[in-house]
Parts: C-alpha cells; structure tokens; sequence
C-alpha cells in the first residue's frame, strides 16, 4: 500500500530472497541444486517462506503475495521457469475477528467509503487491482481477493507470544 516500499521490495529484497531460496533448494536425495540443467531433474518446487505477524485484515500478506506474483512473472519472462521461486505466506493475528476478516478477502474499493468497517485498498496501483481483485457484486465498490491468491496465503489465529506458525516441510522444498 505504500508504493516506495513495494518498489524497493520489488527491487532488491525480492531478489536476494529469490536467489538464497534457489541457491539453498534441495534436489531429492538431499543434494543441494546446482546450476547444472539435469538438476532441475526430479527437484522439488523451490519455496520461499514468509510470515506476516499481526497481519489484522489481511491487507499486508494480500499485498506482499501480490507483489511477489509480478516479481516472479517479471523473473520468469525474463530467466524462464528455472528461475520460478514460489512464496508460502502464513500470516498471524491474536484477534479472531481480524483473522475472519482476512481469509474472507474483501476490502473497499477507497478510504472515503466509510459506512461499513471493510477495510480499504486505498492506494494499491490499479493494474494489481485488476490483476489480484474482482469486483463484488452489488457490494457497493467492494473487491474481493482472486481466489489463487486467497489460495497462497494461509491465515491463523495465533499470538505470537505464546508461539510462532508452522511451515510444513513436506508440502514443498526444504526452504
């Protein structure tokens, strides 16, 4: 939502992130990947992890995903898809009404439109509007997150100062 941020993500954590998840991807027998293409061969999808603590309604791992779907469009135009590096996101709110909020995924179109306790897009560029957002039926403005990227993004209600989420291991690769 704050358009720098989203840039310098986008621009230089993304990508590290990117390459210490491929430079660390396991293949089966517990090798590390080379650069070699018959690696490639038999590997696991290489993951990245994310955690989004006091996520609230939702609105920074929706936007964080998003982000993250285009950079790895961007990547994949670029390098191909031996550059693919997916993004698990588990994101974590004490408040389960935040949490109900969140995994529901609909949000206002604008700030102004106050009446109901949605919260707002506000200044999400149009083009990820249209890309990650589909427009609520007779919601009055409301948009509702695609359900690929609702699909990416896995809510829990959970304190983090009783304990931290778990990221399963054996869904995807070691990362």
């Amino acid at each position: 939502r704050d358009a720098p941020v989203f840039d310098y993500l986008t621009a230089s954590i993304f990508p590290r992130v990117a390459k210490l998840a491929r430079s660390t991807a396991l293949c089966p027998k517990n090798e590390l990947r080379s650069d070699e293409p018959s690696c490639a061969v038999g590997c696991l999808p290489i993951t990245a992890r994310c955690w989004s603590a006091g996520c609230s309604s939702g609105e920074e791992p929706y936007t964080v995903q998003i982000a993250w779907n285009i950079f790895q469009e961007a990547t994949l135009v670029e390098s191909g898809p031996s550059e693919a590096v997916a993004l698990q996101t588990i994101a974590t709110d004490a408040d389960s009404s935040s949490i109900r909020k969140a995994t529901a995924g609909e949000y206002r179109s604008t700030v102004e439109n106050i009446s109901d306790d949605a919260p707002s897009l506000g200044a999400l560029p149009e083009g990820w509007r249209t890309a990650a957002f589909d427009k609520v039926p007779k919601s009055n403005g409301r948009y509702r997150v695609k359900d690929h990227i609702q699909n990416q993004v896995t809510f829990l209600c959970q304190d983090l100062k009783t304990s931290v989420p778990h990221f399963d291991r054996h869904e995807d690769s070691d990362q």
